[in-house]
């Protein structure tokens, strides 16, 4: 962690002298994110949060309402179920383990990883209303059939464990969860051809989408701290085509809206209401637990574990790799 290596310089006093900034101008979620051991060391620029995106082309051929704002599971996998197509490789909707795309689900039943998402101290893989959660996740491929395996994908679309994006730019996949970042293949390595829609993810239990928050920061090693801090202040309070801003004002703003479109900052405020922001500093120590996260859900879906026994397994795996 860079703060910890020393190449991090520490905010706390120029955010002390700097009168005109305020870090409460910030979602407070974003700002201790950048928050460790008593010390401010970057400044919130943009929040990334988990959607849905979906294909508009497929809906409209199979005539399948698109997806409302306030949709639920039920209406999410009836959607699913209703786009899928075997006789030309449609799926209604595209796991992506790469982004561990269960996890939101996870979190909307009720279930957790950690004990603390935020600031967390130990693994809770297999608590009752994860194993839940996929559970559900689990029949969605291999019951109702309406999203592949990774063989599924990689037979249909090529590609090896990554033929999902295959089937999603190929236009055989009806909806799937990325980042608002990735909207129209921004990120991705060619750009999206169908027309697409997005909207916040579907409602379990309880709304829930993951967050993950974008800073700047200065280095240690600088001469100039406080040129540097007037340049990230500065770029703290512009308008990005990628990101929400981390500054409600902005947010909120028709600049936000002028920049991104109506229905982008919609959902994006609309999601940002029940954003859980990961902090990533309290993770670095559980590497290890997330690689056995990331294989049980491997095994789950490829239908080689039940999500008991996969996640039972994750947290043995677990508690043996955090010191």
């Amino acid at each position: 962690m860079l703060s910890e290596q020393g190449q991090l310089l520490s905010l706390g006093s120029l955010v002390e002298q700097d009168k005109t900034f305020q870090l409460s101008a910030f979602y407070p979620d974003a700002v201790d994110a950048f928050a460790y051991e008593g010390e401010t060391w970057a400044i919130p620029y943009g929040l990334d949060m988990m959607v849905m995106y979906y294909n508009r082309e497929l809906f409209d051929q199979y005539g399948v309402p698109y997806p409302e704002p306030e949709w639920t599971w039920d209406d999410f996998l009836e959607r699913a179920v209703a786009l899928r197509d075997p006789d030309v490789f449609v799926f209604g909707y595209g796991p992506r383990l790469h982004i561990n795309d269960a996890t939101p689900f996870i979190y909307q039943h009720g279930g957790r990883l950690f004990d603390d998402l935020r600031v967390p101290t130990r693994t809770t893989f297999d608590d009752p209303l994860t194993i839940e959660a996929l559970d559900w996740y689990a029949r969605m491929v291999h019951d109702y059939d309406a999203a592949p395996s990774l063989n599924q994908s990689s037979h249909d679309y090529g590609g090896g464990s990554y033929g999902i994006y295959q089937g999603i730019w190929t236009g055989k996949v009806g909806m799937w969860m990325g980042a608002l970042s990735e909207r129209d293949g921004l990120v991705w390595p060619r750009s999206w051809e169908m027309e697409w829609g997005l909207v916040p993810l579907p409602r379990g239990q309880q709304p829930t989408t993951l967050a993950d928050v974008e800073g700047y920061a200065i280095s240690s090693s600088t001469a100039h701290p406080d040129a540097c801090w007037l340049w990230i202040t500065w770029l703290s309070e512009q308008v990005s085509q990628r990101v929400m801003p981390a500054r409600p004002s902005l947010a909120e703003s028709s600049a936000f809206e002028d920049q991104v479109g109506s229905e982008v900052a919609a959902v994006a405020r609309a999601s940002m209401e029940h954003a859980v922001i990961v902090n990533g500093q309290g993770l670095f120590q559980f590497e290890g637990a997330l690689e056995a996260y990331d294989d049980a859900l491997e095994d789950i879906l490829q239908g080689h574990a039940t999500p008991l026994e996969a996640m039972r397994e994750a947290q043995r795996r677990a508690q043996r790799s955090v010191p």
